[in-house]
């Protein structure tokens, strides 16, 4: 009996019934909207941000770099300066590689440069590097390889050695390719060491970062390894990974952790732990987080995902209120017919089980709609801000399918309550 009449009443009241609809869909995609990007903050500001730099360096135990990254220095001394490049392999293998996201490593040494057929040159830093081309590391087809997957804001006039152009070539740095005045398609020469190793290169680009690498000539890795005779050699990796914002655990010695807390800080994407896989995966290597970059990462993904979280509970709220209104007016109309189902022997719970009825179905109809364009805004807007949709999972799905049909049930049971409670006979003479 129910189910016709409430039937016969959604037919009788379309418009009533797809305004109902329609706010209980606007406060379930808003909300679809709010948790899919809440949820999804942490990867995607982090993957955004660090594509504005490295969160881990890699040098020798102890080893000397004379550079610095975000303003970061780097400073060891060792025995042997260098660390193996097929090392790098081995990357594949740790419990948290998925959180890796760019890889670059690099030869810096010096070396003699000159102009093709000069007679004499000028002593300048050389850095060997993976440009466009370089192969995927083992176990990480996901992670990118390079300086582009690392810097992306480097700006490069001309191309991009070892892109096809024929030869490897060099890339000079903007401050250098002045003091030199060299500039794109002249030929250079490199010697090094004793020179028995000699090079003759052509100039690619131009390379413009704003900082110390402007005065920097950049080659091949390999041609690097050739010139300064350290064939499979490095002086230095930077690594890009997606983590997660310190809390407590993580700012404990992981030393004085229970073995629980060990065991659960070993396997969440912090800093700290990405760094000591890596540091235990590459014998002889320290890995330093850069906690400067990781840090106000960090910072950017709370703040964000605390503001999408209080824009749901906002939206929420509103459209509990809209729900609420809607349905409040719906009944106005309708108390009339109220009072004459109470004249003629209806129960109040029984009218008050017909008004839900209504809601109930309209929550559902509009929870569902609510649904699909959540997620759609969700995977669009993820796109446009940050290069990758937000999608939620399917628990959130459940989650907020529940909430939009509480919600609408909330709002309904506010105005039916009043509704219920009026006399019939005040309600017949439509007062």
């Amino acid at each position: 009996m129910l189910p016709r009449l409430l039937v016969r009443s959604v037919r009788a009241r379309r418009r009533r019934f797809a305004l109902l609809v329609l706010s209980i869909l606007l406060g379930s995609a808003v909300m679809t909207l709010m948790v899919a990007i809440t949820t999804a903050t942490p990867g995607l500001v982090g993957g955004t941000l660090q594509r504005y730099g490295p969160n881990l360096a890699v040098v020798p135990t102890g080893g000397s770099t004379d550079l610095e990254i975000a303003g970061i220095p780097l400073e060891s001394r060792a025995a042997d300066p260098y660390v193996a490049e097929d090392s790098l392999d081995h990357l594949g293998s740790i419990h948290l590689a998925s959180a890796l996201r760019g890889v670059s490593p690099f030869l810096d040494g010096m070396a003699d440069l000159r102009p093709a057929g000069a007679r004499e040159g000028t002593i300048v830093p050389v850095t060997g590097a993976w440009f466009s081309g370089a192969p995927p590391l083992q176990g990480l087809p996901h992670v990118g390889v390079g300086v582009t997957a690392v810097y992306p804001w480097w700006k490069v006039r001309g191309s991009w050695p070892g892109s096809g152009q024929g030869d490897v070539g060099v890339l000079l740095g903007a401050q250098l390719a002045a003091r030199t005045r060299l500039g794109i398609g002249d030929s250079v020469e490199l010697t090094a060491g004793n020179g028995s190793v000699r090079l003759v290169l052509t100039a690619k680009g131009i390379l413009t970062t704003d900082g110390p690498e402007e005065d920097r000539l950049f080659l091949d890795l390999g041609s690097a390894q050739v010139l300064l005779d350290l064939p499979g050699r490095l002086t230095r990796t930077f690594l890009s990974a997606t983590v997660v914002p310190d809390d407590a655990l993580a700012r404990k010695d992981p030393d004085r952790m229970t073995e629980n807390e060990y065991e659960r800080w070993y396997c969440t994407p912090y800093l700290g732990a990405v760094a000591r896989q890596v540091g235990e995966t590459l014998p002889g290597t320290e890995v330093r987080p850069l906690r400067q970059v990781a840090t106000g990462s960090g910072i950017v993904e709370l703040r964000a995902a605390g503001l999408f979280l209080g824009l749901g509970v906002l939206s929420f709220v509103a459209s509990l209120l809209a729900v609420a209104t809607t349905a409040a007016g719906g009944l106005l109309e309708r108390q009339s017919e109220i009072g004459l189902l109470a004249a003629v022997g209806a129960q109040r719970g029984e009218i008050r089980e017909l008004l839900l009825g209504e809601v109930l179905v309209a929550g559902i109809v509009g929870g569902l709609l609510g649904l699909l364009v959540g997620a759609g805004l969700a995977a669009v807007g993820g796109l446009v801000v940050f290069g990758a949709p937000a999608l939620p999972t399917t628990l959130h799905l459940l989650v907020v399918f529940a909430a939009a049909v509480g919600m609408g049930l909330a709002g309904g049971e506010l105005a039916i309550r009043r509704a219920v409670a009026r006399d019939p006979a005040v309600a017949l003479r439509g007062m």
